[in-house]
């Protein structure tokens, strides 16, 4: 692991996003329907250990990224936008792998596939008044 991905290994993204969840009363029977998936589901993304995906965002938001506009910005596809974003800041790829502890090919899969349910979840808390940027910078 590198810079990045050691400084976070006790860090629960997860943990933050459901205090903010609960905080702004947002409950999980209406976001799993919203998002037609199963409240365990939920209930993994915040209670999972740091995953790529969280250090990515980790990384972009100490780089200045605003995780916010990128999920309300109504991009098709959030991780190209994001990736669009990463480039126009000048921020190299090496430079992310380095610190997150991931190869080039795990950081193309990242900027590039399609949203998740995970990403979908994001997109739905920033929609509700969730700050991203608190809880990943």
């Amino acid at each position: 692991m590198r810079a990045i991905a050691q400084a976070c290994t006790d860090v629960m993204f997860g943990k933050r996003l459901k205090e903010l969840r609960q905080q702004k009363q947002i409950n999980t029977t209406d976001i799993a329907k919203e998002l037609g998936i199963h409240q365990t589901s939920l209930s993994y993304f915040e209670n999972r250990e740091p995953e790529s995906i969280d250090l990515y965002l980790h990384f972009l938001a100490q780089r200045g990224i605003d995780l916010n506009e990128a999920f309300l910005s109504g991009a098709e596809n959030i991780a190209k936008y994001l990736k669009k974003k990463r480039q126009e800041s000048k921020i190299k790829w090496q430079e992310i792998t380095q610190s997150i502890g991931i190869n080039q090919s795990s950081l193309s899969y990242l900027e590039n596939r399609e949203d998740t349910f995970f990403i979908n979840y994001l997109k739905l808390l920033v929609q509700k008044g969730v700050n991203l940027n608190d809880v990943f910078a």
